[in-house]
Formats: C-alpha cells, structure tokens, sequence
C-alpha cells in the first residue's frame, strides 16, 4: 500500500469512528469532506449551470425571528450560495441524519428569505462594522474570523478588492495614532468587500421578483421523514402558545411555499456509478477535472461507510452492511 493510500485509509477509518463517537458534531465531519465539491452538488440538485454557481461564505449569519434592530445576536446557516447569472441567493442547510426540519432554524430561514436579499446581507455587513468599530473587539478572534470569511468571499466570488488591512496583527486593542489609522483601513477594506457583495446580488426590479430570489435547501445524507415539518409546526405551535406569541400559520405556509426548494439527497449521488457530479466538475473546470473528480471519487467512498443507520453499527467486523 503507497504512503498516500494509506493516508486514505486512516482517514477513512477515523471519519467513520468519529461520526459515530458521542459529542463530536457529525455535520462537521461531512462538512468538511462536502465543501470542496459544494458548488456542484448544489447545481446538481438544482439543475443550473454549475459556472455560475458560487460558495459566498459558510456559517453565514441569521437575523433570529423577530430579533430586534441594532442587535447581534444570531443563527447561522451552513452554507450561502449564489448564482451570478440570476442573482439569487440559496440557504443550504446541512443534515446528517433525516430528522432534519430543526424548528427555529426553519423559521429564522423562512423570516430571512421573506424580508429579502438586501437586508440579509446588510445584517452580516452589520454585524463585522460592529465587530471592528469595537475597541475591544476589533483584535480578537472571533472578528479575525469574520474577517478571514471576507477574505476568502473576495477571492471565491473574484472581486479583486484590495484586503491588506485584514491582516490579523495589524489593529490592537490599545490606543494610538497608527492603531486607529490600521482601524480605519480595515473598516474600508470591510466596506469595499460587503458593497462589492451586495452589487453581485443587487434586490430584483418588482416585489414580485424579490420574492424568488432567495430559497432554502435541506441537504441530507438520508432521504428526510416526510413527517419532520408537521413535528416542527407543532414544536413552533406550543413555543407561540406559551409566549402568547400571535402567529400567521397561513403565512408560514406562504413562507414554505414560496421558498423551500426540494431537498437534495446526497445518497442519491453516492453511488459508484453515479456521474452527475463528476460531469459537473467537468463543466466547471475541464483543466482541472481529472484530478478533483479523483478526489470525488474518494470522498464518495467515504461518504458511503456514513450511510448505514445506527442499527446496523454493531454487525461483526468482516460482515458488509445489507
């Protein structure tokens, strides 16, 4: 066996270990091997044309519902999405196992698609001005992460805005003249990338429009129980009655319906004769499609050994799973 197939084989053992192992996040696991081949996955459940497709961030921030102005606190979603042809925006939410419909999440979602494209993307430039007008916490880590995702949504999506003032050592918590001058460029620098975002997805001429221009994806391993929204309404159901929290289930019902795209099923795509994706890679990128469909392929094997339910785990070594 050559040192790079070993590689593989250790990882391969320790992701299935992992993804059955207590207080390790799944969706952590299967995130990491799904985003370099998000793009086309995506246009594959959506039927589009994958050169238009583009990963904008991960772990993007979500106004809660009915979170107030001026306040930051927030959701997130796994995956943000855009198609640079149509300007529409896809929330992609990752599940590992087909009870899926998280109820909070469903609604912070549907709230975000409903209130449109612009005030979704002014809330994530909201929330990184304020990170770094803060003294305290123009330095730390966290706003250092933020900044790495700016950092990298301006390369992935090909704005060419200068970003030197993002480097990390450059803005302290203590007071100087060249500290707040190393404040300032980084607030323009965060401003170039934010308004260079919101004009590659500017809001849709009518109301009408606006109102297609965002949609919500569940993208599961498993197939979803058809039930898991019906248990979701209830959950919200009982939420809304003890908070005496007055509720347009019929506009809940609008929401859904105008905004959830079909999920798209990951095992449908792991199969070892399945091409579409592979075929994707191709359309994307033809100079460098032999290699990352390689490397397609072996992440598709390891995807696969994640398949099998938690009854199956426990058949003795030596045995394949039915």
């Amino acid at each position: 066996m050559g040192e790079h197939e070993a590689f593989f084989e250790m990882v391969k053992a320790w992701t299935e270990s992992d993804y059955r192992t207590q207080e390790i996040k799944a969706e952590v696991i299967v995130d990491m091997l799904l985003s370099e081949f998000i793009e086309e996955i995506v246009a594959c459940g959506l039927d589009e044309d994958v050169r238009n497709i583009r990963l904008i961030a991960k772990e993007f921030p979500l106004k809660p519902f009915r979170g107030k102005e001026k306040e930051y606190r927030h959701a997130s979603i796994d995956y943000v999405l855009g198609n640079t042809g149509n300007h529409h925006l896809y929330l992609v939410e990752l599940k590992t196992t087909n009870s899926s419909f998280a109820a909070f999440q469903l609604l912070n979602m549907l709230q975000a698609c409903d209130k449109g494209i612009t005030a979704f993307l002014q809330f994530f430039e909201d929330i990184i001005r304020a990170k770094c007008q803060n003294r305290k916490t123009a330095s730390g880590l966290h706003t250092k992460k933020y900044l790495h995702t700016l950092r990298r949504m301006n390369e992935n999506l090909g704005f060419g805005k200068p970003v030197e003032a993002f480097r990390y050592g450059q803005v302290s918590g203590a007071y100087s003249r060249d500290n707040d001058r190393a404040k300032n460029d980084q607030k323009a620098a965060v401003l170039a990338v934010t308004e260079a975002l919101k004009k590659a997805f500017p809001p849709a001429p009518s109301e009408e429009k606006r109102k297609e221009q965002m949609n919500i994806i569940y993208l599961s391993l498993q197939p979803i129980n058809d039930d898991e929204r019906e248990k979701a309404h209830r959950e919200l159901d009982r939420y809304f009655k003890k908070n005496k929290i007055d509720f347009d289930w019929k506009e809940m019902e609008r929401w859904e319906k105008n905004y959830l795209k079909p999920p798209i099923v990951l095992k449908e795509y792991l199969r070892q004769e399945d091409t579409r994706v592979a075929e994707r890679i191709m359309d994307k990128a033809p100079w460098t499609a032999a290699g990352r469909r390689g490397q397609w392929e072996k992440t598709k094997e390891i995807l696969r050994q994640l398949l099998p339910g938690e009854e199956e785990w426990f058949i003795p070594s030596g045995k394949e799973c039915p």
